[in-house]
């Protein structure tokens, strides 16, 4: 009888552990495997699977509109989920696997839906826009060097990164997110920032971590710090949002933007503003916002052919009612490395200064 009992006990942890490796195998699409499967299996121990692997997938389709994923902060080891709450990450084992391709392709703006000269507009809103006029026109307010910070650089989701090492492939192991300002997309707007304090203009870098510990709720808190820095600084005429994108490419591939500058790969970078159009309401400037943003549309296309994707407007806001000066820039993707992103923030940097001088 004792035997039997043995004998059924050991069974039963061994179907535990194979029913549980058949949940996660299904679960994550047959491309993870982790080796504490088959030790629960040899030892007939109930098996944790928490403790087996994080979801460190972006699932973040263009301009980041997509329900939230759990983030890792590499820093902490601490696991975040969707409802904001914080858990130890239990690490493991796990081996390396390829979950899809690094395509590389420069994304012409020139098929854009909408366009004048040297300006490139994906128009999405269904709102009438009269490029020619806006770049004709002066901008309804004027930045010049000062002592007083002009300009605000934030990150509604400053946790996006990209890739530290070029590659033809994307793993497991990939972090598309990270709480490390030297390696993420907060980095990309210290240079930005920096190529405009050389210039002379006094800029405002806001550094917080809009999007850590929960992803829900981004934008509202990013808005409550523009509004913090408008009321610090009155002077602030301009404010911008420097975020990276994610680009899939078929079912698991993703699209590294990229074109080449003065014989060095840069990240594309795409210009994506809101109007007050669909169900937006209570955002009257949008059009000075535009504004804005197709002058430095044409100042991208005429220094640097192709740097710049097709400028996006949208039926949103973007906390861009906030300013007649605002703008939100998507700086290469995820499958982009950190040095093509910097570097692309220099020409981004650039160009701002030309604009601001020549108005």
């Amino acid at each position: 009888m004792e035997r039997l009992k043995l004998f059924l006990r050991i069974f039963s942890g061994c179907l535990t552990a194979v029913l549980t490796f058949v949940g996660i195998y299904s679960a994550d699409g047959g491309q993870l495997v982790n080796k504490a499967v088959c030790f629960a299996v040899a030892t007939a121990e109930p098996l944790d699977i928490s403790t087996l692997f994080v979801d460190d997938s972006d699932g973040n389709p263009t301009h980041d509109d997509y329900l939230e994923k759990p983030f890792v902060d590499t820093e902490n080891k601490v696991q975040t989920g969707a409802d904001g709450g914080d858990s130890t990450v239990q690490t493991a084992t796990v081996e390396q696997t390829v979950i899809g391709n690094i395509v590389k392709k420069t994304l012409t703006p020139y098929n854009a839906n909408t366009s004048f000269g040297k300006v490139f507009v994906n128009n999405q809103s269904g709102a009438k826009i009269d490029i020619e006029g806006a770049l004709s026109a002066p901008l309804s307010f004027s930045v010049t060097p000062s002592s007083e910070p002009q300009i605000l650089i934030y990150h509604t989701h400053a946790t996006e990164g990209f890739m530290a090492d070029e590659s033809e492939y994307l793993t497991n192991r990939d972090e598309p997110r990270s709480t490390d300002t030297e390696i993420n997309i907060v980095k990309v707007g210290e240079v930005i920032a920096n190529k405009l304090t050389e210039a002379g203009f006094a800029v405002v870098h806001d550094k917080t971590l809009h999007d850590h510990p929960g992803y829900t709720g981004s934008y509202s808190r990013s808005a409550e710090t523009v509004k913090a820095a408008l009321k610090k600084y009155p002077s602030i005429k301009i404010a911008i949002d420097v975020h990276r994108d994610s680009i899939a490419y078929g079912k698991s591939d993703k699209v590294a933007p990229v074109v080449s500058v003065g014989g060095k790969e840069a990240a594309q970078v795409m210009l994506v503003m809101g109007s007050e159009t669909g169900a937006v309401e209570d955002y009257p400037d949008w059009r000075k916002n535009l504004q804005l943003a197709q002058k430095l549309q044409f100042v991208f296309e005429s220094s640097y052919p192709g740097f710049a994707r097709a400028l996006l407007l949208r039926s949103a806001k973007y906390n861009q009612d906030l300013t007649a000066g605002s703008i939100l820039i998507e700086v290469g993707s995820d499958a982009n490395t950190l040095e093509q992103a910097l570097y692309s923030a220099e020409l981004v940097g650039r160009s701002l200064v030309l604009l601001l001088e020549s108005q």
